[in-house]
């Protein structure tokens, strides 16, 4: 049976220890409201994976979803090989609106800690641009261990000048 790279994906996403364990996590995937394709692509694999025979069927889901992990952790592994996944920094903009605010006082960029952080999860790397208040959050936050402030910059109308500027501006 032939089966498209996007119905390999949701089965993947969705894989049991069996046929009827998988087969139940794709009708409560389906159930939970994804979008209208990922939910036809979940009813066309679970299809499919009714007309497979058990011992066949169990054999193919666990191959796949084996497969598409090494697949991704082999590109994880590239990545990190080439130093760029350090790189790789969410949240706001250089260019973005939020710099332009008038409001805005200083850019951060931080590590996520836990997994309870109020932003992200555990391992991602963030830049934001706060205001005075939203920085004592930040603040706050790497007090309770959930991040861990890398760098800090003064923004003024949207310039941002960083620390070891800003002590040289001063002096």
């Amino acid at each position: 049976m032939k089966y498209t790279k996007n119905e390999l994906v949701m089965i993947s996403r969705h894989a049991g220890g069996d046929r009827e364990e998988t087969l139940e996590r794709l009708r409560r995937a389906m159930e939970a409201g994804e979008d209208a394709l990922d939910r036809a692509f979940m009813r066309n694999a679970a299809e499919k994976l009714k007309r497979t025979a058990e011992p066949e069927c169990s054999r193919f889901i666990a191959g796949v979803k084996s497969a598409l992990a090494e697949r991704e952790g082999s590109i994880r592994r590239r990545l990190a090989l080439a130093g760029i996944e350090r790189y790789i920094v969410q949240g706001h903009d250089m260019c973005g609106g939020e710099r332009f605010q008038p409001e805005t006082r200083h850019m951060i960029t931080l590590d996520v800690l836990q997994d309870s952080s109020p932003v992200g999860s555990k391992g991602d790397h963030f830049r934001a641009f706060l205001s005075d208040e939203r920085y004592q959050n930040a603040k706050r936050s790497e007090q309770d261990g959930e991040i861990k402030i890398r760098s800090h910059a003064a923004v003024e109308s949207g310039r941002i000048i960083p620390d070891r500027n800003r002590r040289n501006l001063e002096r």
